[in-house]
């Protein structure tokens, strides 16, 4: 009796005109095709001992980047082990080799690195990170999709705002390090992110400076990090990412891209703290401490990531439950009755506002 009476409603409703409503934010119908990049890209590795890190981060490089790329290794000082191990890398990978005998500090490093390559896209890569399969296509295509845009950045698991699930650690005090899944390696993270992404690109007011894929010639417009005020590392992308918005460019996340990162090994827990707080204070100095609270609070409050982040919450469980559904259904014939109900358009006064 119910289902016919719900059958009747449709039937005999009468349809008010339907309002068409400009929804304040990019969506994409149709996802556009992932474009290998059609020009060559300097990737700039920064290294100071942590030689594990430092495999890990080659050897996938070289593993899952198919595209024409110059790889640009700066050795900052590393001891004898590291400095060995990046030496006959360089020479068997073909990779530029910069070597520093006495540790510059990675903002130094990376500026070399810069220097050292003339692309027009620049991707500067942490050495303690390992990427996935299409990474640098899609990066690549995230910030040509937009001419305005000078830095894309990827998600990870410990990489501040672009931290996915959870941004912030539950013991309080510093940012989350989501932990992956027994059984889940970094490259099976970043396909199942890749595969489950609305690549929507939202727009932050910074980047974090883990793995950036730069624009080199919003470089040539605003200069290179400044080694002055932050020669250490810290908040050197943060001051980067300052200067480019203050010129009219903009920086996204290519949420189609998932990077792990293992939190340096190259300083000490306490001493990445105190830098950090000595970048904040650069920082505020340089900028004002009322737009670094106002780009915080954009990045905080960004509604596209917020909704990245709660559906990432139950990316493997919706995994496996394709999974094992193939598995259980395979071989097997089902079929689906379905009696079509008689739509009836409703007026927008229906609904709540939305607030996107």
């Amino acid at each position: 009796m119910a289902a016919r009476a719900y059958r009747m409603f449709f039937a005999t409703t009468s349809a008010p005109a339907l309002t068409t409503v400009a929804l304040p934010i990019e969506t994409r119908t149709k996802r556009s095709p992932i474009t290998p990049p059609t020009v060559c890209i300097d990737i700039i590795v920064c290294i100071h001992n942590a030689l594990d890190d430092v495999r890990h981060c080659l050897n996938s490089i070289i593993k899952f980047t198919a595209t024409n790329y110059t790889l640009i290794l700066v050795d900052d000082g590393s001891a004898k082990p590291t400095q060995d191990f990046v030496a006959s890398f360089a020479n068997e990978f073909r990779a530029r080799h910069i070597r520093h005998e006495q540790a510059s500090g990675y903002t130094c490093a990376a500026n070399a690195g810069i220097r050292a390559g003339n692309n027009p896209f620049v991707v500067l890569l942490n050495s303690d990170t390992v990427v996935g399969p299409e990474w640098l296509e899609r990066l690549y295509t995230c910030i040509e999709s937009d001419q305005n845009l000078a830095i894309v950045g990827p998600l990870s698991n410990c990489a501040s705002w672009q931290s996915i699930p959870e941004i912030e650690s539950k013991t309080g005090g510093d940012w989350a390090d989501n932990p992956l899944p027994e059984g889940i390696s970094p490259d099976a993270m970043a396909t199942r992110i890749a595969r489950d992404s609305a690549r929507i690109y939202p727009r932050l007011s910074f980047i974090n400076g883990f793995c950036q894929m730069i624009r080199r010639q919003s470089l040539h417009e605003v200069g290179l990090l400044d080694e002055a005020s932050f020669p250490q590392g810290y908040g050197e992308e943060n001051d980067l990412c300052c200067r480019l918005r203050a010129a009219g460019w903009q920086l996204a996340v290519a949420d189609d891209v998932w990077v792990f990162h293992a939190q340096s090994k190259s300083y000490s827990n306490e001493r990445r703290m105190n830098l950090c707080a000595a970048a904040s204070e650069n920082l505020a100095r340089k900028h004002g401490m009322h737009n670094i609270e106002a780009g915080a609070r954009q990045c905080r409050e960004n509604i596209a990531l917020k909704g990245i982040r709660a559906r990432t919450f139950n990316i493997h469980d919706r995994f496996e439950c394709i999974s094992s559904g193939k598995i259980h259904f395979a071989g097997k014939k089902y079929y689906s009755f379905c009696h079509p109900p008689t739509l009836v358009a409703a007026p927008m006064s229906l609904f709540p506002k939305l607030e996107l």
